[in-house]
């Protein structure tokens, strides 16, 4: 076979493989996980070694590694209100966790994307800050921020358990595993005041 052939071939190969890979792909699951306030360098992903993560860290022998991602704010709502539509709290003008609320109607979401591409979407959060009042639930299907409040606290403090965030996640996508979705998936426990949940 001539060399001229063998690359023409070579190539039609990988091109089909690519649209294979894509087809795979396509109406795949999507699912976002939010940590509040995990440091990467407190994770063995990243070299620490004075902690065990051992379902995150078969979650990274199965995925890519971003090295550098920074945070455009270091307060929840800003921040999550940027993950989901790609632009910095400048652009979107949500600046502070409270005194805030994102308008959906001038900036598309991510959760809209998909929406209009098929998929159903769904959210389950941790933390009051995070409540779908503030605006960042328009777009979602269903937007689960059931977060009882206490009297006396600052607002930081008003969280709900990620064991009980989970399975209502969990729930949610056992309903819907059937067809294409996206699942926002938020919570809170290494944020002050720090907490760690048990499974009790």
């Amino acid at each position: 076979m001539a060399p001229d052939h063998m690359r023409r071939c070579a190539l039609l190969l990988l091109f089909l493989a690519a649209c294979h890979r894509e087809q795979a792909f396509r109406n795949a699951p999507v699912i976002l996980i939010s940590v509040d306030t995990l440091r990467s360098d407190h994770l063995p992903a990243y070299g620490y070694r004075g902690v065990e993560t051992p379902n995150l860290d078969a979650l990274r022998a199965d995925s890519m590694l971003f090295e550098r991602a920074y945070s455009h704010c270091p307060m929840t709502l800003p921040s999550h209100v940027s993950i989901l539509t790609g632009l910095l709290p400048t652009e979107h003008e949500v600046r502070n966790n409270i005194g805030y609320r994102f308008d959906s109607a001038r900036f598309p979401t991510l959760q809209q994307t998909l929406r209009e591409h098929g998929y159903r979407s769904g959210a389950a959060v941790s933390s009051y800050v995070l409540r779908g009042e503030t605006g960042i639930k328009n777009g979602f299907d269903f937007y689960d921020d059931g977060i009882a409040v206490a009297a006396a606290g600052a607002i930081s403090e008003h969280q709900r358990s990620g064991f009980e965030t989970l399975k209502i996640a969990n729930s949610w996508i056992e309903k819907n595993a059937s067809q294409p979705f996206f699942f926002f998936f938020h919570i809170y426990e290494p944020h002050a005041p720090y907490d760690p949940s048990s499974a009790a």
